[in-house]
């Protein structure tokens, strides 16, 4: 289980994730979810990055979760739209 900080609709979310999957491919599951559950006010640019509440420290794309040891929080960081 993460805290999944999205910036952009100023929510966070705890939520399982699979921790086997690259971070490439977690990404769209995530994005697909937040928007769920902000009943679309989170709208995916699909241009989204996963990082630590530093979002200089951008996860590489090609690791897993699990490899990524001891990093709880993550944040969804990018073009991000909001419908109104």
């Amino acid at each position: 289980m993460i805290t999944l900080k999205v910036p952009s609709v100023e929510q966070k979310f705890d939520v399982l994730v699979p921790d086997f999957l690259p971070v490439k491919d977690v990404i769209p599951l995530m994005a697909e979810a937040v928007s769920e559950l902000t009943r679309m006010m989170y709208v995916s640019s699909g241009a989204e990055v996963l990082c630590r509440d530093d979002p200089s420290e951008i996860f590489n794309g090609e690791y897993t979760l699990r490899r990524i040891t001891g990093w709880r929080t993550v944040n969804i960081y990018f073009n991000i739209n909001i419908t109104e």
